[in-house]
């Protein structure tokens, strides 16, 4: 059913008959409730804090091993995002997990599967901080994860030809 059609079948329906459809599709999805709860209700801090949590839940768990399962922090992410919050907070939530994941790289061995994860996101959060306007206040986190795994700044290096890297940090060799 396309958005056109859909829109012409509730257009038909009354007051009431809305509101049970809107009820029902609340009670049937998770999403659909989320995104209810969210819309009438807009708390960047608590979706951030929440996708925080769940990567220090990943990364930095208080007990147990550290598991640096991305999946489902990069879902997490996504799912904020299609809730159209402010870019800085997107941006903040992405830096945070580039900054995870390039703390568990230089600071244990056996994590370099995490490299390439780190880069695709560090990039898509520079981009959106560009987009949006806020890069320069982006710049001090983003320094601040260059210069704490000198092999994720070899990895920078030899993408610098990108034009969002090469733009927006300098590279200290």
């Amino acid at each position: 059913m396309s958005k056109t059609e859909l829109k012409k079948y509730l257009k038909t329906l009354s007051a009431d008959e809305l509101v049970d459809v809107i009820l029902e599709a609340y009670d049937a999805r998770k999403q659909t409730k989320e995104y209810f709860e969210y819309y009438l209700n807009p708390d960047e801090k608590a979706q951030v804090a929440k996708i925080n949590e769940l990567i220090a839940k990943e990364f930095y768990p208080l007990r147990g091993k550290r598991k640096c399962r991305v999946s489902g922090i990069k879902k997490a992410i996504k799912e904020f995002e299609k809730l159209y919050p402010d870019p800085s907070c997107i941006v903040e939530v992405k830096l945070n997990f580039v900054m995870a994941c390039v703390y568990v790289m230089s600071t244990y061995w056996g994590y370099s599967r995490l490299e390439k994860v780190a880069l695709s996101m560090f990039e898509e959060a520079l981009q959106n901080a560009v987009d949006s306007g806020i890069w320069s206040s982006a710049m001090e986190t983003a320094e601040k994860i260059v210069a704490m795994a000198p092999d994720f700044r070899a990895v920078l290096a030899e993408a610098h030809d990108r034009q969002t890297i090469s733009e927006i940090i300098t590279i200290k060799k």
